[in-house]
Parts: structure tokens; C-alpha cells; sequence
């Protein structure tokens, strides 16, 4: 690991000086500590982030998504299917580029990193109506987390899709999809 030379500043002397230990003897103290430079290691922390799939940019992070989500109803294709044709309203939670490249018809898109907000979300749904939330798959965290963010907001009807775009384009079920 890289490491630099942290320079004695008057604070640091100081701060030691308040505890007994005299200011010089503090200077030298401090000036002989070697610690990790900030820039190696926000290049690290960033080096591990992404070698472990968690930047927030990311649909399809390492892992499954959960199951269930507490306050929310799974339902499968077929049921999603059975609420789209009845109009129930399907919430989009990826990124803008995967839902420009392919989308359920008639799906509000609501970025789930960038737009997904209360407010928002009322403006699509009432509290008590139901709706549909889905994301890529169940590879995808996004639809749980927009989920649980929804049953907290006090949205009583909310319906968590698991399976995603991937289970509706696996079941041929309808889709815009970019020429």
C-alpha cells in the first residue's frame, strides 16, 4: 500500500499538548506517522466497490434480489400480466438507458437513483391504488429497494415484480423495444 508522511500540524501539536504531552515532543510524534494518502485510498475503496458490483449505476449488482419485500406483494408473470391488462400501473425503476433500449408498454419510468421520490410517485399513483414495481430481474435489487421506499411512504398497494423484464420478454409478453 502507498503511504505518505502526514505533516505535524500546530492542531495536532496542540491537541496532544492538552493531554500533557509537550508540544514539540507532539510536533516530532506526528510528523514521523505514515498513514494511507487519501487519493490511494479512495482509489481503492473505489477498485473494491466496483469489483464487488455495488456502484449505484448498476441494474444488475452481484447476487439475487429478495423474495418478498415486507409490506409488498411478489407476484409472478402471470399475475403481472393479469394487472397490466386491467390497467394497473407499472413503475420502471432502472436506469434511463435500459429503459429506452426496452420497456413494458405504458410503464412510468422512475429512476430508482435519479426521480424516484414521493412526490413522484403520487403523481402516478394515489396511496391506496395498486401498482406494479419492476426492474430488470431478479439479479436487479433496484424493484425491491423502490419497493420498500414505497411501503414506507405509505403506499398500501404495492406490488413487487421480481422477475422483472426478463421474465415478461421470456414469457413473450408485450414490449417497446429501441430499433
Amino acid at each position: 500500500m502507498i503511504h505518505c508522511a502526514v505533516a505535524a500540524g500546530v492542531v495536532g501539536a496542540r491537541r496532544h499538548a492538552d493531554h500533557g504531552v509537550p508540544e514539540e515532543a507532539a510536533r516530532r510524534s506526528l510528523a514521523s506517522v505514515r498513514r494511507p494518502c487519501l487519493p490511494q485510498m479512495l482509489t481503492l475503496t473505489a477498485a473494491l466497490c466496483l469489483m464487488q458490483g455495488l456502484h449505484a449505476s448498476d441494474d444488475d449488482a452481484a447476487g439475487e434480489s429478495p423474495v418478498s419485500v415486507p409490506g409488498a406483494r411478489t407476484v409472478g408473470v402471470d399475475e403481472a400480466y393479469r394487472l397490466y391488462l386491467r390497467g394497473v400501473a407499472f413503475v420502471d425503476v432502472r436506469s434511463p438507458r435500459l429503459h429506452r433500449r426496452r420497456h413494458i408498454p405504458r410503464t412510468h419510468h422512475l429512476d430508482l437513483n435519479d426521480g424516484f421520490t414521493r412526490q413522484a410517485l403520487q403523481a402516478i399513483v394515489a396511496t391506496d391504488d395498486p401498482f406494479v414495481i419492476h426492474c430488470s430481474g431478479t439479479r436487479c435489487r433496484r424493484s425491491a429497494t423502490a419497493s420498500a421506499f414505497a411501503v414506507e411512504w405509505g403506499f398500501t398497494r404495492v406490488m413487487y415484480f421480481r422477475e422483472g423484464i426478463r421474465g415478461w420478454r421470456s414469457a413473450g409478453l408485450p414490449l417497446i423495444e429501441a430499433p
